[in-house]
This record gives C-alpha cells, structure tokens and sequence, in this order.
C-alpha cells in the first residue's frame, strides 16, 4: 500500500494531553493526526511552506477520528498517511497512528481536505503538480 511515512518525533507529551494514568485523551489523537497531516500536506504542495509561497493550502472541511486502542504517555509512535480519493478541487485522506515498535493501531484519522486559493480565500482545482504528488500515496 502507498504510505507516507512519517516519523512521531513531533508527538507532544504534555501533561494536559494525558489523564492521571497517564492515558491519552481524545485531544492527543486528533492533535497528533494533524500534526503527521501537516507533514503530508507540505509533500504534496498545499501545505504551511505552499501558503507561506504561493498562496495555496486547503480547508479540512471533514474529519473523523476512530480511536481504537488507548496510547500509554511515552509510547514511540509513527504515521501512514495515504490518499483515499482525489476529485476536482478536494482530496480524501488517511492519516493511522501505530505503535512504532509492534505496529498496533491507535487511531485512524479520516480527512477530506478541499484545495484553496489563500488570497481569497476560494477553493480552486487541484493543481496538476498536487494531484500528480496525491496519486503518488492513492489507496
């Protein structure tokens, strides 16, 4: 399956994001999705550095998050994101959160993410360099 890896050395351990046990709350799995999102977004051009440039990004105008198992404070985690549709001016995505020494699923993160033209802002099609980058982790 075509992936995006990405490395969870950007996870945030802070205390805010845990319960006593030192659990994950519901806020950790969608903060650290969007996180390894943002990651993807810049590889495929309408990211943070697309709209610091030219003016190009994208509106997450749906998510879904299904936790499916409880991530302990300090656990090594890694992303697979990969591209679950692409249409005219949006694209779907999925972002899984797994364990980086067994590769159990914590989460899986559901998004679909509509291209934009930032000086409007007004979403535009998707431009051939971004969906020739989006094919390139198409399910």
């Amino acid at each position: 399956m075509p992936v995006l890896q990405v490395s969870g050395d950007f996870v945030t351990q802070e205390p805010g994001f845990y319960d006593e046990n030192g659990t994950a709350l519901t806020f950790f799995y969608y903060r650290n999705c969007d996180r390894a999102s943002d990651i993807f977004l810049d590889s495929v051009g309408v990211g943070e550095q697309a709209r610091r440039e030219i003016n190009r990004s994208t509106y997450s105008a749906t998510a879904n998050l299904v936790v499916a198992d409880s991530v302990p404070q300090n656990t090594p985690l890694r992303f697979e994101i990969s591209v679950t549709r692409i249409g005219g001016k949006s694209f779907g995505y999925r972002t899984r959160m797994l364990n980086a020494a067994d590769d159990i699923c914590y989460a899986t993160y559901d998004s679909v993410a509509v291209c934009m033209d930032m000086t409007g802002p007004t979403p535009i099609p998707l431009p051939d360099d971004v969906r020739d980058q989006l094919g390139n982790y198409m399910l």
